[in-house]
């Protein structure tokens, strides 16, 4: 399978070493961009769309976490980057998918990238989301798809029939799903943009085409205005 990454460290060795792990241990990871800025990064992320973020925690006078501000999807893995281990939890809360501590070491990188595999392999890119259940396998389209909800570890998916199914994955599996339609209003939701009805940016509030209300969490506020503007320009 084949993965797309970017690489954002304010430090060219570093970014260079990440690289060369990669080579070593993950040679399926195909790196599209690097930026030593946070500014960089966010503009390199909002272009490239990535399936894959190795994001150091400190960049010059930034964390790395200033970074989640400024990327309009969700539908990416963060891998944080550190050499200071009591950045984890702080990783962890600020939506990373996981913590790879400097030197990065191949074994445990290799690990990271099979799990983001492994968290792929019932995602159909392009237009198809499957989904395993006891009778098998179901296909659904990504059009038929008004919102996915995080239920613990797993992901309710909301149909625009009305029905629910639950995706034995994380929300923060979700990826590469039609990446100009979906937008990650809340760390527990992701809804299709296509099927706002209403958006209230004072009440931070989306009324669904299905009936539903979701919360939009005050950090996703701006970035989902501009998203909005941007889809009807």
């Amino acid at each position: 399978m084949s993965l797309t990454a970017v690489i954002i460290d304010d430090e060219q060795a570093a970014i260079e070493a990440l690289r060369q792990e990669l080579r070593l241990f993950a040679s399926d990871v195909r790196v599209i961009g690097e930026a030593t800025t946070i500014e960089e990064g966010a503009k390199i992320v909002q272009e490239k769309r990535p399936i894959i973020v190795f994001l150091d925690i400190r960049i010059h006078k930034n964390l790395g976490f200033d970074l989640i501000e400024e990327i309009n999807h969700a539908n990416t893995f963060i891998v944080y980057t550190t050499a200071y281990a009591n950045y984890a939890i702080e990783a962890i809360k600020g939506y990373a998918y996981d913590y790879l501590l400097k030197p990065v070491n191949g074994l445990e990188l290799s690990k990271t990238i099979e799990r983001i595999e492994d968290d792929c392999k019932d995602i159909l890119h392009k237009n198809n989301v499957m989904v395993s259940t006891a009778k098998g396998k179901e296909v659904f389209s990504v059009e038929d798809i008004v919102y996915f909800e995080a239920v613990g570890n797993y992901t309710q998916i909301h149909l625009l029939n009305g029905k629910k199914k639950l995706l034995s994955k994380s929300i923060k599996s979700i990826e590469e799903l039609g990446r100009s339609s979906f937008f990650r209003i809340h760390r527990s939701t992701v809804v299709n943009v296509n099927y706002i009805k209403e958006y209230s940016s004072k009440a931070l509030t989306i009324k669904l085409i299905n009936g539903d209300h979701v919360t939009v969490s005050q950090r996703k506020r701006k970035s989902l205005s501009d998203y909005l503007k941007q889809m009807n320009t």
